[in-house]
This record gives structure tokens, sequence and C-alpha cells, in this order.
């Protein structure tokens, strides 16, 4: 069982083998688990005092807490018999969605209802507005228009925008119980769809400022697991950049997740690089039953660098 000590303690140590022999023993390993196997690999790492390993949770299961917590956010809001009643999604698949268990389907869910309340948001703002002739819409046009040309404008028409919504429409929302606590969830949304945008575009530090913001709504939902495991995860990366500068600079680069493709905004999460690869393995024709082969574990691990490295000399 890959969550027993001894075998958990014998995959770190084959595991660190790897770059030891392919880069040289002076460099230390980066490796990646679920909150599980983590949690019981830092215990390992406490108890045998090795620091030749970074240990990271992987930003799959992370994203899955935040949309468990998103989703007892919601939890007794109405909306989810919104999404219902109006034949989009089933009960069995909100289900999935509010436990975070269906990636995909709930990051989609999450972007749709929050495009759906803020245009109901600010259609109910712009209609309660006394000065209504006073938006600045040519602003707005404009601001649009400079988003899809890359324009240097866009910052000073946005700041623009930004003090007419903080004068006019800032003490509106105060004063309406509602959409205070709508806007608390589509902050909560943001937050996770920064996560996700740091890790497609390899911003690291960009990552660990999302993952900040994500902390306190695992305290806030009784997801007591991470809350209890990613204050000390986040203070581990912070800590690499006065401890070990090279390995900093290396997650800066973008090593911290998977390029799979030369297209951009395309990075992947690297245990959820590792399910694909997993499910590939395992489709017909494939290798069954790996975790249980010694000789094709070893094979697969020992010779993956060797053929990266082949890769890149052919292309």
């Amino acid at each position: 069982s890959p969550t027993d000590y001894t075998t958990l303690y014998s995959v770190l140590k084959l595991t660190q083998g790897i770059p030891a022999f392919v880069v040289g023993p002076e460099r230390r390993t980066v490796i990646t688990l679920d909150l599980d196997l983590y949690s019981r690999a830092l215990q390992i790492q406490q108890s045998v005092g090795n620091r030749n390993w970074i240990l990271r949770a992987g930003v799959l299961h992370i994203a899955f807490a935040a949309l468990h917590a998103l989703g007892k956010t919601l939890d007794g809001s109405g909306i989810d018999t919104c999404a219902i009643e109006s034949g989009i999604y089933t009960s069995a698949a909100l289900r999935g969605i509010y436990s975070g268990k269906a990636y995909k389907r709930a990051v989609e869910y999450h972007i749709t209802t929050s495009l759906s309340l803020l245009m109901m948001r600010f259609d109910h703002l712009f209609t309660a507005l006394e000065a209504n002739e006073n938006i600045p819409r040519a602003q707005c046009k404009a601001f649009r228009e400079a988003l899809h040309e890359r324009s240097p404008e866009m910052v000073n028409i946005y700041d623009d925008i930004q003090s007419w919504y903080s004068e006019k429409i800032k003490p509106a929302e105060r004063e309406e119980q509602g959409l205070e606590d709508l806007a608390k969830y589509l902050k909560q949304v943001d937050n996770l769809l920064q996560l996700i945008y740091a890790c497609r575009s390899g911003d690291w530090e960009g990552y660990l400022v999302a993952l900040e913001c994500l902390i306190k709504y695992f305290f806030a939902h009784d997801l007591l697991n991470y809350a209890r495991l990613m204050p000390v995860h986040l203070a581990q990366m912070n800590a690499l950049e006065h401890e070990d500068p090279v390995t900093w600079e290396a997650l800066k680069s973008g090593d911290f997740v998977v390029t799979k493709s030369e297209i951009p905004f395309m990075r992947l999460f690297t245990d959820q690089t590792l399910e694909q690869e997993i499910k590939v393995l395992r489709r017909h024709g494939g290798m069954v039953g790996l975790s249980q082969d010694e000789a094709s574990s070893y094979h697969v691990t020992s010779s993956r660098p060797y053929g990266k490295a082949v890769s890149q000399q052919l292309s």
C-alpha cells in the first residue's frame, strides 16, 4: 500500500536517487504528493532528518479542497435549486460539484454562476443608482478595446473606472446585505481562479499568493487537514527563497508545473499530469497493476529522465 510508511519511505529514497544520478547528488529533490501522502512524508522527513527532500502538496488536490469550500459556501443558499430548476445540472451532478470531486465541471459551474451573479448584481445596482446617466459607458467600451489590443492605456482607464465604482457603487453595496454575501462568494471564486491562472501561466510567486488567500477558507469551512497542513506547505515554499536559491529560481522559472504543449496557458498541475499518465498506462494494452509490479515500477520511474533527455535532443 502506498500509504504504508515503509513503502512510502522506499519510494522517497528511490525518487531522490533519480535526480541524484542524473544531475548530481548536490541537488535537492522536489517531490509532489497528495495531501495524505504529503502528511505522512512530512512525518518521515522529520523522523529521518533528510533535508534533500523538498515536499510539495499537489495543486490538483488543493483545488479539490477549494472547490469543496465553495460548495459549502453555496450550500443552502438556493443557488443549487436555481441550477436544478433551470435544467442545467441535475442534483447528482451538483453533489459531485459541491463536494469538490468533479474538477472540470465544478470550475465551469462556479464560473457560470459567478458571471450570472455579476450580471444580476450590476443590473440591480445600475437600476437603483440615482445618477444613472453618469455611468462611464464610453470608458467601459474603451477599456474593453484596450484589453483586446493589449494597450498599456488599459491601466489608466481601469483606474478611472475604479474611482467611479468606489464613489458610486460601493456605498450602495454596503446597504444591501445580500449583495455583500454574494460579493464574498465572488471573491472566493476569484481566489481559486487566481490559483489556476498562476499554475497555467507558470507564475510561482502568484501561486504562493493565491494559496495564501485560499487558506482562510479551509479554516472557515472545517477542512481541517488542509487548514492544518497548507500553512506548513506555504511556509516551507517561501523559505526556499533564502534557504535554497537554486531551487527557488527553478520553481520561479515555471518548473513547478508540467508543460506538455508549446501553446501558452496550457501548463498542468504535477499531480494532474500524473493522473493522466496513469490513465494512459492502464488503458487497453497498457500496463495493469503497475504499483504491484516492482520491475515495471522501477522501469517507468528510472527511465523517465533519460526519455526526456532524448526527446529534447531530437527536438
